[in-house]
């Protein structure tokens, strides 16, 4: 684009010919012109001096124009750089969310596969059974053949709990209160004895006997494991150290036992525990005894 051009007149007004701004500057720098000269411009004419004015005015005007558009056009580029990077966060997060949801996910398609393939026993009549289902339990829990208050065992657990604690069995259901029920004495033996049957009453002109089943309860844990390892620690090594304890403690269980007072199924193991410890006793007794009488006899 060319350099705009202005008519420059003579003191006389005469016509000098048609000059840029710079070369008109230039010949008033060199004294080629005087300040009598004038030069025609758009607003009309002005003195060589007020016309150089007039263009370094229009230059700042010009200069600050294209500051103020370079920086406009910087905000701009910042601004779209501070959007493409707040766009990459959102995306990031959001794929960090998905990724999580996706592990919940799989987290808890494991947890319901393990519960699906998890082992449960029951306390029933007495004695330990199972081993059930998931499947199982709910179908007998339907049927009414097990309630909130049987008790339940499983390995995670290590204890017998009640069944209404079991959200996957009874879902929300077992979570409710039940009405209460009539207070009845435990039996001698647990598992032992027949329902008892309160009297009948009417209500809203209806008989109805209700039956009451036996309460359920929780019994020690057996230590057949530990009465067991003490009798072969005093058969093989330790002697009475161990033995007595053995026999002590397998005696000791065997009767809760029969009182129902323990489980049961460790019955095998403490029995041979003990057993082992009496032999150890015994031969430990009858050793000393020996002992005794030869030294009695070899003084003679």
């Amino acid at each position: 684009m060319s350099e705009k051009t202005y008519a420059l007149l003579s003191w006389r007004g005469e016509d000098q010919g048609m000059h840029s701004a710079s070369e008109i500057k230039r010949m008033w720098e060199a004294e080629e012109i005087s300040g009598l000269f004038q030069v025609a411009t758009d607003s009309g004419n002005m003195s060589v001096q007020e016309f150089i004015a007039f263009e370094q005015e229009e230059e700042q005007k010009e200069l600050q124009q294209q500051q103020e558009l370079a920086q406009a056009q910087a905000e701009a580029e910042r601004l779209k750089l501070e959007r493409e990077r707040i766009e990459a966060e959102t995306a990031q997060r959001l794929e960090l969310e998905r990724l999580k949801a996706d592990q919940e996910q799989a987290k808890q398609a494991r947890l319901d596969e393990e519960m699906s393939g998890k082992i449960y026993y029951l306390y029933l009549g007495g004695q330990k059974k199972g081993p059930y289902s998931k499947e199982n339990l709910q179908i007998m829990y339907q049927g009414g053949k097990v309630d909130g208050s049987t008790q339940v065992w499983t390995q995670d657990l290590g204890e017998w709990v009640d069944l209404k604690g079991f959200k996957e069995i009874v879902g929300n259901s077992g979570m409710l209160g039940s009405a209460p029920q009539p207070v009845q004495q435990f039996p001698p033996q647990y598992g032992q004895g027949s329902p008892q049957i309160n009297q009948p009453y009417h209500q809203g002109g209806t008989r109805r006997i209700v039956r009451q089943q036996p309460a359920q309860r929780i019994l020690k844990p057996h230590r057949g494991g530990l009465v067991l390892t003490l009798g072969l620690l005093s058969f093989l090594c330790f002697g009475i150290l161990t033995g007595i304890p053995a026999w002590v403690m397998g005696d000791s269980d065997l009767k809760e036992m029969d009182a129902g007072i323990m489980d049961p199924s460790g019955r095998g193991s403490t029995s041979a525990g003990k057993v082992l410890g009496m032999i150890v006793c015994i031969l430990t007794i009858l050793y000393l005894v020996a002992v005794f009488f030869v030294a009695v006899i070899g003084a003679v």
